[in-house]
């Protein structure tokens, strides 16, 4: 998608629903799996919950936009660190202390999209009459939906830590520590949605970096 169409859209959203020419609400909730890495040695395996607060806008109810956010939790493989200071000891002369860390960490990944919008929709009602008589075909959407979703965003890590360090036979226990690091992103999701309820997403997020992470999600949806 170019970007000055993306600018535009932006803009109208903020404009619609300034205005309140807002219609076809809906919320959805989302639950999966993520990764981090591109190489199995340093990917960190993601839980994930995602919202989304979606709406149709605007006179045909054409565009369609979304804002939520994403928070993932997993854990970092452990990292050790060995260091060795020479000090000088009164009457015993010059040492050397040997330093020994043991690292576990946990990584809390907060993602907030400045905005989603849907570029590309198929729908498709499934042949013959048993979806009918069963009740499962709503009345807003088809059977099946394909939906096609390009975000800007911005990520915050946490990665929250606890050190072990020994000491020359003594030894240091569960220093804390955190660190904290944000990146711009983008993100493109294909999103079928059965009977107008149940999304389920396969999203490839891109950041700043580089760095590649793909996002496996399922979940329900309400319309209001």
């Amino acid at each position: 998608m170019e970007k000055n169409r993306f600018a535009s859209t932006t803009l109208s959203l903020a404009a619609l629903l300034s205005t309140g020419c807002v219609n076809k609400q809906y919320t959805q909730a989302q639950i999966g799996y993520a990764n981090t890495g591109q190489e199995r040695t340093d990917r960190i395996d993601l839980l994930c919950i995602r919202t989304r607060e979606g709406a149709k806008v605007g006179e045909g109810k054409k565009e369609e936009f979304r804002l939520g956010f994403d928070v993932c939790y997993g854990k970092v493989p452990d990292s050790s660190s060995h260091k060795t200071y020479t000090i000088e000891v009164p009457l015993a002369g010059t040492q050397q202390i040997d330093v020994e860390g043991t690292t576990r960490s946990k990584l809390v990944k907060l993602s907030m999209p400045f905005i989603e919008y849907q570029y590309g929709r198929l729908e498709a009602n499934i042949p013959g009459q048993a979806i009918a008589k069963s009740g499962l075909r709503s009345s807003e959407t088809k059977d099946l939906s394909l939906g096609m979703w390009a975000t800007m965003g911005y990520d915050i890590d946490f990665i929250i830590s606890q050190t072990d360090y020994d000491i020359g036979g003594g030894s240091l226990d569960h220093i804390p520590g955190i660190s904290v690091d944000g990146k711009f992103y983008g993100e493109l999701t294909n999103e079928v949605t059965l009977f107008g309820k149940v999304p389920l997403d396969i999203s490839v997020r891109v950041d700043d970096a580089g760095k590649v992470m793909p996002l496996f999600l399922g979940g329900y949806r309400i319309q209001w």
